[in-house]
């Protein structure tokens, strides 16, 4: 029997295309990562659970909505869940907020939990049913260098990239933008989020 003799450095090419291709197709991990826990009501019935979903929603200077990562949840409260972002925000959601007498590039999402009515994976307030949005909490995005300074003298801990603020009620001392009356902390971004279901949610 007659055996072919294969090159060392052609295995080695294949195996190496081999590697290659599969990372190549691989996601990338993701950037960063907010986790937390959807607490159910007893006046909110889910009329399709399978399709329950949370999601985090950019924002307009005009407050139209831009729905970002979406992620699918199942149901048995309290559920976990977790949302993974891979990319910066849309350059849409560029908000220009007064932050310590300098104007600066904010990026603002809210969390939320809805019903996936037209089962397209992606929240449309037209179709699809909001049934909770964390409330108090912003997930925040700083991408100028030149502006953080002003940025964390208004948000103490503030970094450039992502950061999560949670506000507390009540307090009116240094009110954060978006929010009147309420004084928002940059918390470390594994801080779980509580999302709680609610008869009549609306993003804040």
């Amino acid at each position: 029997m007659a055996y072919r003799v294969v090159p060392l450095l052609l295995v080695l090419t294949l195996l190496a295309s081999i590697a290659c291709g599969d990372d190549m197709t691989r996601e990338p991990p993701p950037l960063v990562g907010i986790h937390g826990t959807v607490q159910g009501s007893d006046q909110v019935v889910l009329e399709r659970p399978e399709s329950f979903r949370v999601m985090a929603v950019w924002f307009r200077a005009d407050k139209t909505i831009i729905v970002g990562n979406d992620v699918a949840v199942s149901v048995g409260f309290p559920a976990a869940f977790s949302l993974f972002f891979h990319e910066p925000p849309p350059a849409e959601a560029d908000l220009l907020q007064e932050l310590d007498g300098v104007i600066a590039h904010m990026f603002a999402a809210e969390i939320a939990a809805y019903e996936d009515v037209n089962g397209d994976h992606r929240y449309d307030a037209a179709v699809d049913r909001l049934l909770g949005v964390a409330a108090r909490v912003r997930f925040l995005y700083f991408a100028h260098a030149d502006e953080l300074a002003a940025v964390q003298s208004a948000l103490p801990g503030a970094q450039l990239g992502f950061n999560l603020l949670i506000a507390r009620e009540n307090d009116c001392s240094h009110p954060y933008p978006g929010v009147s009356c309420e004084k928002g902390a940059i918390v470390p971004l594994e801080t779980p989020i509580t999302l709680q279901l609610s008869r009549n949610p609306a993003f804040e």
